[in-house]
């Protein structure tokens, strides 16, 4: 009893510390200027048209205007680069605790990675005068991998056929097969200048957390530009796929849950 006693005065004492010294303390000015005194963002507002807040989301409106922007930029008029990330570029952390409810906004601008030729480039795009303000081309580099490069990465997969007799021989039905890559990487010196996946495959038979059902032994690496395998690890054959019984983790009662009340003196 003692120690547990121990505990909640020690817990509380912290606690009181840390607000004390958001207010007091010299050295920070926590208590003065910070996210702690700014205006409440309401959430609601990233789904309209015009933005209200200085870190309010990139807008439909916004989005389009940066595609037309860069599809007018002098090294993209012949060939529109592949976009892997678009993101607002947030302002300064001073002019967002400087900003009030009413305040006209900062400039909007726009921060973009992507992919035209093999060449990744970062991107500044303002939104306000409506050109490219930052152009840096980092070579090859390893952006964000989007939605058209998992699906190139498959569609090399089902043309091999050592790759489609692999799976036949462990048994997995095409319809059930689920492959993808959780992000690119470097995996030896051979690979520098390209852009290299490691593709995994599952079994989604008879459940939708196909995580649990894994191919073993099984591992692809993909070139996505070239859009061709480097190379197959195929091993482990023996290794059966797992059950998929209670692999979705659903969880269902005919019960209400029981009220929870803390113990007196727990409360903080």
């Amino acid at each position: 009893m003692m120690k547990l006693y121990c505990i909640q005065l020690i817990i509380s004492i912290s606690v009181f510390t840390f607000a004390y010294s958001i207010n007091t303390h010299p050295n920070t000015n926590l208590g003065s200027s910070s996210v702690f005194n700014t205006d409440v963002h309401n959430s609601n507002h990233h789904f309209t048209h015009t933005p209200v807040h200085p870190l309010d989301p990139l807008t439909v409106p916004e989005i389009n205007n940066i595609r037309s922007i860069l599809a007018a930029y002098e090294p993209f008029t012949s060939s529109f680069p592949s976009v892997n990330t678009l993101s607002l570029d947030e302002p300064d952390k001073s002019q967002v605790l400087g900003w009030k409810t009413g305040d006209p906004l900062p400039s909007r601008r726009a921060s973009i990675i992507c992919i035209l030729d093999g060449q990744t480039r970062i991107l500044t795009v303002d939104l306000v005068l409506s050109v490219v303000t930052h152009d840096v081309s980092i070579g090859s580099g390893y952006p964000m991998l989007t939605n058209e490069d998992q699906i190139t990465a498959s569609q090399v997969l089902y043309k091999d056929l050592e790759f489609n007799k692999s799976i036949l021989a462990r048994g997995v039905d095409f319809k059930d097969l689920v492959c993808g890559s959780s992000s690119s990487g470097w995996f030896s010196p051979d690979e520098e200048g390209k852009r290299i996946i490691k593709v995994q495959c599952f079994s989604g038979q008879n459940t939708p957390n196909y995580y649990m059902r894994p191919i073993e032994g099984l591992t692809v690496i993909v070139d996505v530009d070239k859009r061709e395998i480097v190379k197959i690890t195929d091993t482990g054959r023996d290794i059966p796929i797992p059950k998929e019984t209670n692999t979705d983790y659903l969880y269902t009662t005919k019960n209400q849950f029981p009220d929870i009340t803390p113990e007196i003196g727990m409360a903080i």
